[in-house]
């Protein structure tokens, strides 16, 4: 048992220092993301495919989903489901201030399924509600 513990210890202490040792290839790593997921991230896409899955980028990108979030979150301090979420976000603040749409409209375009849910996401990052926020910035 203690010769399979260190042999695991040492696997773990493997995968956090590649990390630190490719930090070149890892922040070409990340702008490759950002530049895939802003792609991949438009109300068109999303409409029509739904909004891009941490699994889909990774492999897309030729990493598992686990180690791309590692990297991601190792290099910038945030998980790849943070930078989706944020994507997402500009996306919403972006219809809701240049367009008239209704909120269930908006958040049908954005692949929420319910607008309750949409409403819930928006209050959660931004602490006011969709018609709330509008308002606020359209005056």
């Amino acid at each position: 048992m203690s010769n399979l513990e260190l042999l695991l210890n040492y696997a773990k202490r493997f995968y956090g220092r590649q990390f630190i040792t490719r930090a070149v290839v890892y922040k070409d790593a990340v702008t490759k993301f950002e530049e895939l997921l802003n792609e991949l991230c438009t109300v068109d896409i999303i409409e029509r495919s739904g909004t891009p899955s941490v699994k889909g980028l990774a492999q897309a990108m030729g990493y598992s989903p686990n180690y791309l979030s590692d990297m991601l979150k190792k290099e910038t301090g945030r998980t790849a489901q943070d930078f989706i979420k944020s994507r997402v976000l500009e996306l919403a603040e972006n219809l809701l201030l240049t367009t008239k749409e209704p909120i269930h409209q908006i958040a049908e375009k954005l692949g929420f399924e319910q607008p309750s849910s949409f409403t819930k996401f928006i209050k959660t990052h931004l602490g006011l509600s969709p018609m709330d926020f509008r308002r606020q910035h359209l005056v």
